[in-house]
């Protein structure tokens, strides 16, 4: 981030100073700015939108062979492949012809399809009647054919040749092989009826006038020099007749002003290309070695790995009228459909998703899901247990809050109800066993007793080897780290952290605020917050197991953390804590969490403690669940806060902290900054840029209905700036050159604690994430005023997944 010029600093010491007169001018300015109430702030209209779907064909669905060459697109999309082609019905394919070769190229018109082996040109007519054309002479291979107004086109490895009209002679087009140095292929051809024939060869760019018989090369020159052409690896035409081109260089368009050249300094991803598409609104998407580029409104996105593409190794690439682009790989054919849907029809889908898949116990505890065949989803999948299942049910819960709140549905009421009782659970199960902790003491998850025993697993001998292998000498040894729970039913995890409650404390607010109606759901919230909260007070601010000792992660105590023993969580568990004993005032209503709360403020320093939130040095460094974590308690924080001298407080804290976050394009934590964005202005006018709102509105939309874990690769792009040696964990780290993290739909986000800066992360497609991560920012978004729905479209591009 750029120094403050003086001019700056004299405007942000203006909006200081005015500030300050304004609160002492009206000790309320800052509770009546507080939005802790729906539709405060600037919202988002969203109507409908295109949502892009990875959708795949193999010979499962009719192809004669996954090994697929080539594309051809007229009223619906042939297939070339190794050893015959298809035509797509509508939803599989059918094969029309055989073929002893690969088909190399394809050209369609009306009822007629051309295609190419490397020597063989044929036709297809109707009724799939098929003829032989021409057979190039031998040592002549085909790469590429177009048919024009004409003939047919046919380039290779030794020139371009024209096949006019129904002629069976091919004749040599000299004008354009002249230009082309001995040995040259001809990679992709395009044409206009104005422009003419391009060709883009190993040898250049070269623009050829069929009716005039003359070429010339082309030369992107602009007021920098421009590019010499030449390995140019594909070509297309706009709708205006003007050129794009695609080189490992970089891509260039033609345009009134001249040639725009463009590499991975300006958003370029990637570049060795095999061919390119241009779409009906001059939207270009690019085929390359590794995955798809696509390109409109000067955006870039990047299509790579399982959940969009078949295989990376791109060979071809169509698109349809309605915008849809469709890939040839050596595993079959892979189309990304654009599907119309709203930002409400993705949370009813994730609903369902959730209530099909997730749930495990009767309880219904909310995770990821390991399925039997990668991307194939089924009942009968593996729901295991996770040492965070407290906090992903909490955030669930309280998206199924927001949603009750925002909607009123009987259904998001349900799913409210069901998940607090199984948060309430965790802190009535470990009680009256032959381990039982003090009273108040939340597990962190369970498992029935008729299941596998974890002990066997989660042994002594195994805390041993953990803490000598991380190596923390602070890890505890528990035996049992699953005690049986009195009634003999569950086994229940102990040594719970600070994760599990910032969760469950977000949840608590939620649903009593949104969800608890009847005086029966309100007095089992006051009770359950209650007795964790009371836990904490009487066992010096910690959680304590069955051991009598605190947990590894669950100290927030002052003689902890305003000490040397856990220096690093000083603002972090000052802020978790401070959260939990307003949440639990505002819950129960009971003076004495008010009481300590001020005390740990004004006694221990916590009211400082708050403005170093996190151990980091800069933009992509320290550990990012400390990110969700905060979040989730500075909104407690918020919400419930009345005093202007510590909404103060926290605002400097939370902007501190957004200032790391802005860049990370987290619809969460950008919606709660938004929530307090008309007072932290004050204090940081031109640091945080405005687009908060925008962007998560935008992340929402890209965010990828597709929640398998397929592997993505982003470390070898061009667009990416790699993460330095100052930073720990450097390697595999890195973010764009626009200094944002990447979109949501070029990297796999399974929970907000995850580490949006790792370029390349492994899958195979056999874990389902659910889909809670999407459906609180919505819900939260929705419920706030910050999206608003409505039936007017939002004008997608017909190649975008949301549009700016």
């Amino acid at each position: 981030m750029k120094r403050p010029s003086f001019n700056q600093g004299l405007t942000q010491l203006y909006w200081l100073f005015g500030f300050v007169f304004c609160f002492f001018c009206s000790s309320s300015i800052l509770v009546a700015a507080k939005p802790a109430v729906r539709g405060t702030g600037k919202g988002e209209q969203v109507g409908q939108f295109l949502q892009q779907v990875g959708v795949h064909y193999s010979e499962k669905e009719g192809l004669p062979s996954n090994d697929v060459y080539s594309l051809a697109v007229d009223k619906t999309i042939y297939a070339g492949t190794s050893n015959g082609i298809a035509r797509f019905d509508g939803s599989g394919w059918a094969t029309i012809l055989k073929t002893e070769s690969p088909v190399v190229a394809l050209a369609a018109s009306g009822d007629k399809v051309y295609y190419a082996t490397k020597q063989k040109i044929g036709q297809i007519g109707p009724n799939s009647t098929e003829k032989s054309i021409a057979t190039l002479r031998e040592g002549v291979e085909i790469t590429e054919i177009l048919l024009t107004p004409q003939g047919l086109f046919i380039g290779s490895n030794e020139g371009l040749y024209l096949l006019p009209g129904e002629s069976s002679e091919q004749t040599e087009v000299s004008a354009v092989n002249k230009l082309l140095s001995e040995g040259t292929e001809i990679r992709q051809l395009a044409y206009s009826e104005t422009a003419g024939l391009a060709i883009a060869s190993s040898s250049g760019l070269i623009l050829y006038s069929p009716t005039e018989q003359k070429a010339h090369r082309v030369h992107a020159e602009t007021g920098a020099g421009g590019w010499f052409l030449h390995d140019v690896r594909a070509v297309g035409f706009t709708s205006d007749n003007r050129l794009c081109f695609a080189k490992p260089q970089g891509v260039g368009f033609e345009t009134e002003e001249g040639w725009k050249l463009l590499t991975g300094s300006e958003g370029l991803p990637y570049n060795d290309f095999t061919a390119l598409a241009v779409g009906p609104q001059d939207d270009v998407w690019y085929a390359t070695h590794i995955g798809a580029v696509h390109r409109y409104d000067d955006i870039w996105e990047y299509r790579q790995g399982r959940r969009w593409l078949m295989d990376d190794d791109i060979r071809d690439v169509v698109v349809n009228k309605a915008g849809e682009a469709w890939f040839a790989t050596g595993k079959g054919v892979s189309r990304i459909e654009l599907r119309p849907m709203t930002l409400r029809e993705k949370a009813d889908f994730f609903d369902a998703e959730i209530d099909m898949y997730h749930k495990r116990t009767e309880y219904g505890y909310v995770d990821t899901v390991r399925m039997p065949e990668p991307g194939v989803k089924t009942v009968d999948n593996q729901k295991h247990d996770s040492d965070n299942d407290g906090l992903w049910t909490s955030m669930y819960g309280a998206a199924e809050s927001f949603a009750y709140a925002a909607t009123k549905s009987p259904e998001a009421k349900k799913r409210a109800n069901d998940a607090f009782r199984a948060i309430g659970f965790l802190s009535e199960v470990p009680q009256g066993g032959e381990h039982s902790p003090p009273h108040g003491f939340p597990a962190r998850t369970i498992l029935p007793i008729d299941g596998r025993n974890p002990n066997e697993h989660d042994s002594v001998e195994h805390d041993i080897k953990r803490r000598e292998r991380d190596p923390d000498h602070l890890w505890k040894v528990l035996d049992p780290r699953w005690p049986v729970s009195a009634d003999g039913k569950w086994y229940w995890k102990t040594d719970t952290s600070s994760d599990e409650l910032d969760g469950h404390y977000f949840f608590y607010g939620a649903y009593y605020d949104h969800v608890a109606e009847t005086e029966e759901e309100k007095a089992y919230c006051r009770k359950v917050v209650d007795r964790v909260t009371t836990h904490l007070i009487e066992n010096d601010y910690a959680l304590v197991d069955h051991d009598g000792k605190p947990t590894r992660w669950g100290q927030f105590g002052p003689h902890v953390i305003n000490t040397d023993e856990m220096t690093d969580l000083r603002g972090l568990n000052a802020i978790s804590l401070l959260s939990y004993l307003l949440t639990a005032h505002h819950v129960t209503g009971d003076p004495k969490f008010r009481e300590h709360y001020e005390k740990l403020l004004y006694e221990h320093h916590y009211f400082t403690n708050v403005l170093h939130p996190k151990f980091q040095i800069g933009p992509a460094s320290g550990n990012q669940s400390d990110d969700e974590m905060a979040f989730m308690c500075y909104y407690n924080l918020f919400q419930y806060e009345t005093d202007p001298k510590l909404i103060k407080q926290y605002t400097r804290s939370m902007n501190r902290y957004f200032l790391l976050e802005q860049y990370e394009l987290c619809p969460l934590f950008n919606f709660i900054y938004a929530l307090n964005y008309y007072s932290t202005r004050f204090y940081w006018p031109e640091k945080i840029h405005e687009g908060v709102v925008p962007e998560a509105v935008d992340s929402l939309k890209r965010y990828p209905l597709d929640r398998f874990n397929w592997g993505i690769k982003n470390s070898h792009r061009l667009d990416m700036v790699h993460v330095g040696r100052h930073v720990i964990r450097f390697d595999n780290r890195g973010y764009r050159n626009n200094g944002f993290a990447l979109p949501i739909d070029e990297r796999f986000v399974e929970h907000w604690n995850h580490d949006p800066f790792r370029m390349d992360t492994g899958g195979n497609g056999t874990e389902l994430a659910d889909g809670a991560s999407y459906l609180l920012p919505y819900y939260m978004g929705l419920y706030h005023g910050y999206i608003i729905e409505g039936p007017e479209s939002e004008g997608a591009k017909a190649g975008g997944s949301a549009e700016e």
